[in-house]
């Protein structure tokens, strides 16, 4: 396991005051004891966000589409995805999921069912298989979708880059 590091958002029990911490957080290095390679290994920046790109989007029109999304009310969902490994065939086959979280005009938040996204990453074609010196290899993509928000208004929704909820988690 390697460490990364992530920035989470807490609410302080004594203040109420949102306060942000940077925590370790550890990722698998190894796949059927083969390495996971990250795609800035294989493909130079900024062109491994072309790799990742279309799948980020692939993802946030399918779920703005999702007729079981759309019938929450009005508010802001993030969807804590991130961590994407790709196998040597080219298919997502791990990711990590903190799940969707929806925050109503109320100010209440609550989790909406993971399974939504799943079907979506599950069904995604897949990538061309990505190589290291002509043999296909595991890779960990760049994929964050922590970046985005969807927002519900009058049953339609949208996505945009940036995180909408103000430091609430």
């Amino acid at each position: 396991m390697k460490g990364r590091k992530d920035t989470v958002y807490l609410i302080d029990p004594v203040t109420g005051q949102a306060i942000s911490k940077i925590i370790d957080v550890e990722q698998a290095t190894l796949m059927n004891g083969k390495k996971i390679y990250e795609i800035a290994e294989l493909i130079a920046p900024p062109l491994s966000d072309n790799v990742s790109g279309p799948f980020e989007e692939y993802l946030l029109k399918n779920l703005v589409n999702d007729p079981l999304l759309l019938r929450n009310d009005d508010g802001i969902i993030r969807v804590e995805l991130y961590d994407f490994v790709v196998d040597e065939q080219g298919k997502v086959v791990y990711w990590s999921d903190d799940g969707m979280k929806y925050l109503a005009k109320d100010k209440t938040t609550r989790h909406l069912a993971g399974g939504l996204v799943e079907k979506y990453i599950v069904n995604y074609p897949a990538f061309k298989p990505f190589e290291l010196n002509g043999v296909k290899v595991p890779v960990r993509l760049n994929v964050l979708l922590l970046r985005y928000s969807i927002v519900l208004k009058d049953h339609k929704a949208s996505y945009t880059r940036g995180n909408l909820f103000s430091g609430r988690r």
